[in-house]
C-alpha cells in the first residue's frame, strides 16, 4: 500500500454539494463521480490505493471507494478526503473491505512500512 495524499476535490463536487446540502453519495450524478474517480487516480498515480495495481480510471478497472465506509460513517459520504480509487479485482481491495473499519488506511504513514511483499514467478 503506497500512502495517498489527497489534494483539493474536484469543482463539480464542491458545486454540488452547495447546492445539495443534505445530499449524500447515493445523490450524486455521474459527472461528480467520474469527477472523484478521475482526481483521485491521478493524485495516486494510477494505482489501486491498497494493492498497488494500475488502474486506468475508467469503470472497468476501478470504483470511488470510501475508507471509512459509508455505512458506519453516513456523515463522510461526501467527504472528498475519505475517498480513494480502488480496483475492482474481484475477492480484494473494495470487493473484500465492505463496511468493516481498516486497521491501517492509504492515509497513515505506516502503511508503507507494515506490509512486506514476496514476488514470485508466474
Amino acid at each position: 500500500m503506497r500512502k495517498v495524499d489527497k489534494g483539493i476535490e474536484p469543482p463539480s463536487l464542491t458545486d454540488w454539494k452547495a447546492a445539495n446540502p443534505v445530499g449524500n453519495y447515493t445523490g450524486l450524478t455521474n459527472r461528480e463521480r467520474v469527477d472523484i474517480r478521475f482526481y483521485c487516480v491521478r493524485e495516486q498515480f494510477y494505482i489501486c490505493a491498497y494493492c498497488c495495481q494500475a488502474i486506468t480510471g475508467q469503470n472497468d478497472d476501478c470504483m470511488n471507494e470510501h475508507v471509512e465506509a459509508r455505512k458506519l460513517a453516513p456523515h463522510r459520504s461526501l467527504d472528498y478526503k475519505n475517498i480513494v480509487a480502488s480496483c475492482t479485482a474481484l475477492n480484494q481491495c473494495d470487493d473484500s473491505h465492505g463496511a468493516q473499519p481498516l486497521p491501517l488506511t492509504p492515509f497513515m504513514n505506516e502503511c508503507e512500512t507494515e506490509f512486506r511483499f514476496k514476488l514470485v514467478d508466474e
